[in-house]
């Protein structure tokens, strides 16, 4: 019985180094350091086929306008440049295929916009975060008076000079 025993804890103990071998990395010569794994991490760059790569048009950029802050549940904007020349518009949604603004027409007092995603065929992020689209606004709108922006179909806004922008809040 004394045979037995010692035969069972020569196996056990031999199973479970192999099992402790099988949980190690493949190349367990060189383990790493911590300033490696710091290094290599810090190294990666996240999101390089997203929007923040660069792959956005002109005019376009994930984020709020400069000096810009938007009402708690906003759901889209728009507002006069410093300019007064132009007009952003800010839509929420995916960081890597954000939906961006283009002028569809304006006539008498009302600019309406078409949104739509910057490229239809391509997945998008559940994320929610703002995209400013910048667009010259059309000759003959008169941005002295009040005027509406139609968001495509997302609503209307009312923008009444550069310091008031409107804004659609769910």
């Amino acid at each position: 019985m004394r045979h037995s025993r010692t035969t069972t804890l020569a196996l056990t103990a031999t199973l479970a180094a192999g099992m402790l071998a099988g949980c190690s990395s493949e190349d367990s010569s060189t383990p790493a350091t911590s300033d490696e794994a710091t290094t290599s991490a810090s190294t990666e760059t996240p999101g390089t086929d997203d929007a923040s790569a660069g792959s956005l048009p002109d005019g376009v950029t994930v984020s709020l306008p400069e000096g810009v802050e938007a009402p708690s549940g906003a759901s889209g904007g728009a507002g006069l440049g410093d300019d007064g020349t132009s007009l952003w518009v800010v839509t929420y949604g995916s960081s890597t295929n954000p939906t961006v603004a283009t002028v569809e027409s304006a006539e008498s007092g009302t600019v309406t916009v078409s949104l739509a995603a910057v490229d239809p065929d391509a997945p998008a992020t559940a994320d929610y975060v703002p995209t400013t689209t910048v667009l010259d606004l059309p000759d003959g709108l008169d941005t002295e008076a009040p005027f509406q922006v139609v968001l495509g179909e997302l609503g209307s806004v009312e923008v009444d000079g550069v310091e008031t922008p409107g804004w659609l809040v769910s």
